[in-house]
C-alpha cells in the first residue's frame, strides 16, 4: 500500500519508510516524502505539516521544522473551526513549544504558541456563547 492509499479513509496515517512500486521500478519513500505525497492529495491536512515539523525537529533541523509549523498555522487560519481544528491547534501549540529551548527561535515559536492559545480561547468562548444562546452542544 502506498502512503496516499494509507492516508485515505483513516484519521492519522503513519508514514514510515515505504516501498512504492510502479512497473519494474521500486523506490523507498521516507516519512517526509510520504507526508509530502499526502499534501499533494490534501494540502489542507494540518497534521501532515505538524508531523513534518516534528520529523525535522527530531533531526535538529529546527528552522525547517519551524517552516512546517508556520505552514500549519496558515492552513489552520483558513479552515473551519471544528473539533479536528481544535485538536490540530492544541497539537501544534505543544509541538512548537518544544522549539522554545533554542534561543534564536524563541520569538517566532512564541508567536505561534500565542496564536494557538488565543485561537483556542476564542473557539471556547464562541462555543460557550453558542450553547448559552441556543442550547446546542459543541460545533
Amino acid at each position: 500500500m502506498n502512503c496516499t492509499a494509507a492516508y485515505t479513509g483513516i484519521s492519522r496515517p503513519t508514514c514510515r519508510n515505504q516501498r512504492l512500486s510502479a512497473g519494474n521500478h521500486s523506490v523507498i519513500v521516507s516519512p517526509p516524502g510520504c507526508y509530502k505525497k499526502i499534501l499533494e492529495v490534501d494540502p489542507g491536512y494540518v497534521k501532515a505539516y505538524i508531523d513534518l515539523g516534528d520529523h525535522y525537529r527530531n533531526l535538529d533541523a529546527n528552522d525547517r521544522a519551524l517552516q512546517y509549523y508556520q505552514e500549519a498555522v496558515r492552513v489552520l487560519q483558513q479552515v473551519p473551526r471544528d473539533e479536528t481544528w481544535k485538536e490540530d491547534a492544541e497539537e501544534l501549540g505543544k509541538a512548537v513549544a518544544l522549539l522554545k529551548k533554542h534561543d534564536r527561535l524563541v520569538g517566532e515559536t512564541s508567536l505561534i504558541e500565542a496564536w494557538c492559545e488565543e485561537a483556542l480561547e476564542g473557539l471556547a468562548s464562541f462555543q460557550q456563547l453558542r450553547r448559552s444562546t441556543n442550547g446546542s452542544g459543541p460545533l
